[in-house]
């Protein structure tokens, strides 16, 4: 197999993923639209001007989030595919005071899924030993 013909693949294999990222993203931005209607029909319905401003901050806030988990599922996925063993799955900034949920799925062994309430970033963790 030439060089080229990888390339090839790999590009085709590249698209098939940016159209699948594509499509989740833009559930996230329907997602935060909701809110944001959500949050316009209250203000429109009660004349409040602060509901305006809870509409925005909540879709911004829930467009955020939802974005960086797609974001780091898209890492996760790739580590996986390419046999990199990942430890951790981490949603939220992880403060000792602050509780959060740490829970594993039997899909994927070995990996430890962790929901911090500081909903302010997320990352994915390699294992150490790869």
């Amino acid at each position: 197999m030439s060089e080229a013909q990888t390339t090839n693949e790999r590009d085709a294999m590249n698209q098939v993923h940016l159209k699948k990222h594509a499509v989740l993203y833009g559930l996230v931005v329907v997602a935060s639209l909701s809110l944001f209607g959500a949050g316009h029909t209250w203000a429109s319905s009660s004349g409040w001007g602060l509901a305006v401003v809870t509409g925005v901050a909540s879709a911004f806030a829930a467009a955020t989030v939802l974005s960086s988990i797609f974001h780091e599922w898209g890492h996760f996925y790739e580590m996986r595919k390419h046999d990199i063993k990942v430890s951790r799955f981490v949603i939220g900034l992880p403060i000792k005071r602050i509780p959060s949920i740490k829970f594993s799925l039997k899909r994927y062994p070995g990996v430890s899924f962790e929901f911090h309430l500081l909903l302010l970033g997320a990352f994915v963790q390699a294992d150490d030993r790869h």
